[in-house]
């Protein structure tokens, strides 16, 4: 998904920090960002909730 950048700015470091800069949260996600958001949907306490848009992205969306 970075090739792009990386190859604009020459650099994936370049391209990590440049994306990472656009996140509130400060930093790019990771998988295990994500797992927890599974998990929780995959587990009995979830048992309730019925099709919501979950956005798992540090923050982006709400900028």
């Amino acid at each position: 998904m970075t090739e792009r950048l990386t190859r604009l700015l020459r650099s994936e470091d370049a391209a990590t920090a440049d994306l990472a800069e656009k996140h509130p949260i400060g930093r790019l996600g990771v998988p295990s960002d994500i797992t927890g958001t599974v998990l929780f949907l995959a587990c009995n306490h979830s048992g309730f909730i019925t099709g919501p848009n979950l956005v798992v992205d540090g923050g982006y969306l709400a900028q």
